[in-house]
C-alpha cells in the first residue's frame, strides 16, 4: 500500500465499520443509551425534561442477524412509488437496521408514555398529535439549527418509514419509560377475567436502580399511573396536586407534569391548578438545593404547552404565564452564570417566541381578549428592555405586536382619521374645515400596528409578503393608497403570505361597501389566473352582510346606538355600509355584486370548487336547508368524507371530515329545525334508503330520524368533538322559541299529526319546550363525557332553554284549569316533574359556577409570586341578565340573592368586563331591572295574588298543580327584596335600584302580557 501496511488497530477499525455497515448487524449493545447533553440554544431541541423527555434511544426490535422481512421491502417499493414530489423516498434497498443517531435527531420523538395510553385505548388523555410536515415539535427540533424548514420536511418523509421499536423491546434508562412500562402492565391485566391471575409488577435490576436514586418506590409509580390515566383533565390535576400536598414536590417528577400539558384539552377548572404545580415544581427544580436542573428550554415548553391551553379555556391568565416564564427563566443554570452570545441567541429567540404565542387568537372573543394579550406582552417587552445586556426583537417579535393591535379598537387619532375620509374610492382624507389640514398621514393616519411596522423596518427588516397584508388592514396599501382600518385577526401561515392571496383578501375585507369589495375581486380575476381559497372566503363574507343588510328594513344592521358609546365606524365591524347618496361617488364594476347563489354558481362554471373554511362558511349562511346541501354535493370533489353527511351511513368514519365543515353542517341542520332532512336532499340522494327512527339519544324513546335537530345531535354523539362551536350551534337551536313548535314531531309524525289535532297550538309549542329541554340535558351529558366546559355561547343556550322550559310548564299547568281542550294527562305529569324537581335549579346554578371558577380552589394556600385571576370567566351583562331569567321564572330568590351579593363582590372585575362589551352599561341595567321584576312578580295581574284559593288539589306525580302555581306565583319575601335594593344601591356605577317605570317597560313583552 502507499501508505504503508495497515495497523492491527487499523485493521481492528476497518472491521468493525464493516460490520456497522451491513444491514440489521447493529446490535443493542452499540445503540447509545444515553442522549448527548444539549446546552445553549440547542437546548431548545431538547424535551421539556432534561433527562427525561430529551433523551431519544432507539433499539432494534427483530434480532441483529435477521434480514430485511418481505413486507418491509414491499412497504419500501410502494413508498418509492409514491414518493411525494420534492421528497426524499427510501430506496428497497436501503438498510432497515436500527436508525442512526442523525435518523433519531430528524423524527419525532418516541413517546412511550403514549404509546402505552394509545395500545391501552385511553385517547382522551393523550397528547395532540399534529402531522409531522405541519408542525415543528419544538421540545424536539432545534428550529435555530442551520437546517431550515424545507429540510425538516424532506428529512420527515425521507424517515417516516424507519423502524421504530416498540415499548417491550425499549430499554432506554428513563423513568418516563419505566411508568409506560408499569401503565402497560396494568392495562394488560386490568380485564376482570386476567386480574385473578395478574403477576406483580417488577421493576427491572436497572430500572430499581434509577428508582432507588431518585428517590422513588413502586407507591409512586402507582401514583403517576393513577394521574396520566384519568380521563378527567380536572380530576388528573387535581390528584397531582393532592400528590405534591401529601408527599412533597419532591416525589413527583417534572416530565409528569409535562406531559399532562400536553394533553389536546384540559377544562377551565383544571388549569388554575396546573398553573400552581407547575410553579411548585419550577420553583423546586431551579433553587440551589435541586438535585436535578432544569434548562431553560424545559422552562420554555412548560410555558408554550400552559400558553396553548390558557388561549382556550382561560385568556384572563395569559399575564401569568408571562410571569411564570420571567421568574424561572432567568434562573437556569445555563443564565445564571452569566450568558455567552450563544446563550443570549437563545434567549431573544424564546421571548420572542414567547410574544408570538401569546399574540395567537384566543379560542373565545378573540377581539376583546386582545387587551389580556397586549397586557402580557408589555410585560416581556419590559423584561427585554431591562435585561442587561438588553435583549432585541426580531421580526417575529414585532409581528406579534402587530397583530395584537390589529384586533384592538380604534384609538382616538384613528377615528378622527377614519372620520375625514372621503365617500369614494380610494378613501383619501377629504378637508371640510381649514383645522383638517392639520390632521396629516404623519401625525393621525398612522395606526398603532401601522407604526409598529415603521419600527421595524426602521431596526432594518425589509417587508415581505406578511407585513405588506398587515399594512393593508392597517389603513395603507403597498403603493401608499388609503384603505379602511379594519379589526382583524390575522394569522402567520406563510404559504398564504407568499401566493399573494392574503394580500388580496385584505383588500377585499378593507373595504366598505360591497360595491368596493367586488371592485378589488375583479381586480384580483384579471390579474389572477388561479383562484385563491382566502380570496374567495372574503368576498364571500361581504356578499353575505350586504344580503343580511338588505334584509333589514331600514337597511342596516347594526345594533342600536347608545349615549355613552361610541358610534361604529367602517371596520369596526363585520357589517357592510350601504352606497354612497350620489351615484358620482359609486366604485366601478364591470358586472353588479351577485349574491352568494350567484357567485357560486359563477365560479362552478370556471371549474372552481369551495374547500376548508370556504365551504363551510357558505354551508353555514345557506338561505335554505336544501341550498346548503346542494352546496355540499357539489363540492364534494374537495372533501370526499363529507359524503356521509348526505348518506349517513352508521358505519362509515365521520372523524375524518374537516372538523369546520363538519360545524357548519350541524349550524345548517340547526339554523332549519322546521324542515323534514330528506325532503331537502339532492335527487340522487332521496331515494336511499335511511334509518327512521333514533334510540340512541333518549333512553327509552325512538326519535324521528328525518327531523334535522336528532340528525345533528346523534352526529355529536358519535363524534364527540372538543369543537366548542359545533356543540353550541345545537344548543343555541335548542334554546330559541322559534325552534320549539316543530319540536315535538321529534317521536312520531303520524303522532305529532293526532296530537296537533287535539291540543292548542300553544300547548304544542311549549310541549316542545319540554323536549328541548330534555335534549339540552342529553347534549351536556355527552359534553361532560368529553370533558369540556360550557363557554358563553352555551351557558346562555342552557339559560334561554331552562327558561323556555319552565315558561312552557307553567303555561300547560295554569291551562289545565283554565282552557279547554285541556293539556293531555301525559303532558299535565311531564310539566309537573320537570318543574318540581329539586335538581332543576341546582343544576343550572352548578353549571355557572363551573364557568365563572370554583372557590374551593381559591382556599389553597397562596404562592409567592403568584397572583392567579379570581374568577375563571368574568361573565358579560348579557350572561348575567340570561340567568337572572331563568333563576327568576324558576322563583329561585335565594339564588337571585346570592348573585347579587357575588356581583358587589366582583364588580371591579365586571366593570372591566362591562367597558369591552358593546352596549355594555345598558344590558347591565337591564339585567338589574329584571331582578327586581323577577322577585317582585310585577307583571302577574292580582287575580293570581292567592292562586291557591281558586284551584282544586290535583294529586299528579308526587305533589299538586295548585302548589307549584302558588309556588311560582308568589313573589319574594319583603325582607329579601329589600336586601336587594340595598346590594345594588351599595354600588354607584349601576345607577340606583331601579324605578317603577323601567319596571313597566321591562313587563311590556309579549311572553309577560300572556298572564294578563
Amino acid at each position: 500500500m502507499p501508505n504503508g501496511s495497515v495497523t492491527a488497530l487499523g485493521r481492528q477499525l476497518r472491521a468493525v465499520i464493516t460490520g456497522l455497515s451491513r444491514p440489521g448487524c447493529r446490535t443493542r449493545e452499540h445503540v447509545p443509551t444515553h442522549g448527548r447533553h444539549v446546552s445553549g440554544a440547542a437546548a431548545v431541541a431538547s424535551a421539556p425534561c432534561p433527562s427525561e423527555e430529551a433523551q431519544t434511544v432507539y433499539t432494534p426490535s427483530a434480532p441483529a442477524h435477521s434480514a430485511p422481512s418481505e413486507q418491509v421491502l414491499d412497504r419500501d417499493r410502494k413508498s418509492s412509488r409514491h414518493a411525494i414530489p420534492g421528497s426524499f423516498s427510501p430506496h428497497p434497498h436501503r438498510s432497515r437496521g436500527p436508525p442512526s443517531r442523525t435518523r433519531i435527531n430528524r423524527r419525532a420523538r418516541v413517546d412511550r408514555i403514549t404509546e402505552a395510553l394509545s395500545d391501552a385505548g385511553h385517547s382522551s388523555q393523550l397528547p395532540r398529535q399534529r402531522p409531522s410536515y405541519r408542525k415543528l415539535d419544538l421540545s424536539h427540533t432545534n428550529v435555530r439549527s442551520r437546517t431550515k424548514w424545507v429540510d425538516h420536511r424532506d428529512n420527515s418523509a425521507r424517515h417516516r418509514d424507519d423502524p421504530i421499536p416498540r415499548l417491550a423491546q425499549a430499554r432506554e434508562t428513563k423513568l418516563s419509560r419505566i411508568l409506560a412500562s408499569y401503565i402497560q402492565h396494568r392495562e394488560i391485566f386490568n380485564d376482570s377475567v386476567e386480574a385473578a391471575r395478574s403477576p406483580d409488577f417488577r421493576l427491572q435490576p436497572q430500572d430499581e436502580a434509577i428508582m432507588k436514586a431518585r428517590g422513588y418506590t413502586l407507591d409512586d409509580l402507582h401514583a403517576w399511573a393513577e394521574i396520566v390515566l384519568m380521563p378527567d383533565s380536572l380530576k388528573a390535576a387535581t390528584a397531582l396536586a393532592a400528590r405534591i400536598d401529601k408527599a412533597g414536590v419532591s416525589s413527583v417528577p417534572f416530565f409528569l407534569v409535562a406531559y399532562v400539558l400536553r394533553r389536546e384539552t384540559i377544562r377551565a377548572g383544571a388549569l388554575p391548578i396546573l398553573v400552581r404545580a407547575a410553579w411548585q415544581m419550577l420553583n423546586y427544580h431551579t433553587s440551589s438545593s435541586a438535585t436535578h436542573a432544569l434548562p431553560s428550554s424545559a422552562i420554555f415548553i412548560t410555558f408554550v404547552r400552559l400558553v396553548r391551553h390558557a388561549r382556550v379555556v382561560w385568556s384572563a391568565s395569559l399575564d401569568n404565564m408571562v410571569q411564570l416564564l420571567l421568574q424561572f427563566l432567568p434562573r437556569t443554570s445555563a443564565l445564571s452564570r452569566g450568558m455567552s452570545r450563544r446563550q443570549l441567541d437563545e434567549l431573544t429567540f424564546q421571548l420572542n417566541k414567547a410574544m408570538r404565542l401569546i399574540a395567537m387568537p384566543t379560542s373565545v372573543e378573540p377581539y376583546k381578549n386582545s387587551h389580556a394579550q397586549e397586557v402580557a406582552i408589555v410585560r416581556i417587552l419590559r423584561f427585554m428592555a431591562e435585561h442587561d445586556p438588553p435583549i432585541d426583537i426580531i421580526r417575529e417579535g414585532y409581528r406579534a405586536v402587530a397583530l395584537v393591535q390589529l384586533a384592538q379598537p380604534k384609538s382616538a387619532g384613528d377615528r378622527q382619521w377614519a372620520e375625514l375620509k372621503a365617500l369614494s374610492w380610494p378613501p383619501w382624507k377629504e378637508e371640510r374645515t381649514a383645522m383638517d389640514a392639520d390632521f396629516t398621514r404623519d401625525t393621525y393616519g398612522l395606526s398603532k400596528a401601522a407604526q409598529t411596522l415603521m419600527r421595524m423596518y426602521e431596526a432594518g427588516y425589509a417587508p415581505g409578503k406578511w407585513e405588506e397584508t398587515a399594512g393593508i388592514y392597517a389603513g395603507w396599501d403597498q403603493d401608499l393608497t388609503p384603505t379602511i382600518q379594519s379589526r382583524v385577526l390575522l394569522g402567520t401561515n406563510s404559504a398564504r403570505f407568499e401566493s399573494g392571496a392574503a394580500s388580496w383578501a385584505a383588500r377585499i375585507t378593507a373595504t366598505r361597501t360591497t360595491q368596493e369589495a367586488w371592485a378589488c375581486y375583479e381586480a384580483y380575476e384579471k390579474e389572477n389566473h388561479a383562484t385563491q381559497q382566502d380570496v374567495l372566503l372574503a368576498t364571500l363574507k361581504k356578499l353575505h352582510e350586504e344580503e343580511r343588510r338588505k334584509g333589514v328594513p331600514d337597511g342596516r344592521v347594526r345594533s342600536a346606538h347608545h349615549p355613552g358609546q361610541p358610534q361604529l365606524l367602517p371596520g369596526d365591524a363585520r357589517e357592510v355600509e350601504p352606497l354612497p347618496p350620489s351615484t358620482h361617488l359609486y366604485t366601478y364594476t364591470s358586472r353588479p355584486p351577485p349574491s352568494i347563489y350567484e357567485f357560486h354558481e359563477h365560479l362552478r362554471q370556471r371549474h372552481v370548487a369551495f374547500e376548508g373554511h370556504c365551504l363551510a362558511f357558505i354551508l353555514a349562511k345557506a338561505a335554505s336547508l336544501r341550498q346548503g346541501l346542494a352546496y355540499l354535493h357539489d363540492n364534494l370533489s374537495t372533501c370526499p368524507s363529507a359524503r356521509t353527511l348526505l348518506n349517513p351511513d352508521y358505519h362509515d368514519d365521520i372523524s375524518t371530515i374537516d372538523i369546520a365543515i363538519y360545524a357548519s353542517f350541524l349550524q345548517l341542520c340547526s339554523r332549519f329545525s322546521k324542515v323534514p332532512f330528506s325532503s331537502a336532499l339532492p335527487t340522487e340522494y332521496q331515494s336511499v334508503p335511511r334509518p327512521l327512527w333514533n334510540k340512541d339519544i333518549l333512553a327509552n324513546e325512538k326519535l324521528n330520524a328525518n327531523h334535522t335537530l336528532v340528525l345533528a345531535i346523534d352526529l355529536l354523539r358519535r363524534r364527540r368533538p372538543t369543537y366548542r362551536p359545533a356543540w353550541n350551534s345545537v344548543l343555541r337551536a335548542l334554546g330559541h322559541e322559534s325552534s320549539l313548535a316543530n319540536l315535538w314531531s321529534l317521536h312520531s309524525t303520524d303522532r305529532s299529526r293526532a296530537l296537533k289535532k287535539r291540543l292548542s297550538d300553544e300547548v304544542y309549542k311549549w310541549c316542545g319546550a319540554m323536549v328541548a329541554y330534555r335534549l339540552t340535558q342529553r347534549v351536556l351529558e355527552m359534553i361532560e363525557q368529553t370533558h369540556l366546559d360550557l363557554d358563553t355561547v352555551g351557558l346562555t343556550a342552557l339559560c334561554q332553554a331552562t327558561e323556555n322550559m319552565v315558561f312552557g310548564c307553567w303555561t300547560i299547568m295554569r291551562l289545565h284549569h283554565t282552557a279547554r281542550p285541556a293539556p293531555t294527562r301525559p303532558h299535565l305529569l311531564e310539566a309537573v316533574d320537570l318543574i318540581g324537581s329539586p335538581q332543576l335549579a341546582e343544576h343550572l346554578k352548578r353549571e355557572f359556577q363551573a364557568f365563572i371558577g370554583d372557590d374551593d380552589n381559591s382556599n389553597s394556600d397562596p404562592i409567592p409570586g403568584l397572583d392567579l385571576p379570581r374568577l375563571l370567566h368574568v361573565p358579560s351583562a348579557a350572561v348575567l341578565h340570561a340567568y337572572i331569567r331563568s333563576l327568576g321564572w324558576l322563583a329561585d330568590y335565594g339564588a337571585l340573592l346570592d348573585l347579587l351579593r357575588w356581583m358587589v363582590e366582583f364588580q371591579a372585575e365586571l366593570t372591566e368586563q362591562r367597558a369591552r362589551d358593546r352596549n355594555g352599561e345598558v344590558i347591565m341595567r337591564r339585567a338589574l331591572v329584571a331582578m327586581r321584576v323577577f322577585m317582585e312578580r310585577e307583571w302577574l295581574p292580582e287575580v293570581e295574588a292567592e292562586p291557591g284559593a281558586s284551584l282544586e288539589p290535583d294529586a299528579v306525580g308526587g305533589s299538586t298543580v295548585a302548589a307549584n302555581l302558588k309556588r311560582l306565583s308568589t313573589p319574594a319575601s319583603d325582607e329579601l327584596i329589600a336586601q336587594a335594593a340595598d346590594l345594588v344601591d351599595s354600588v354607584a356605577d349601576w345607577g340606583g335600584r331601579p324605578t317603577d317605570e323601567e319596571v313597566e317597560a321591562y313587563c311590556d313583552n309579549e311572553r309577560f302580557k300572556r298572564f294578563g
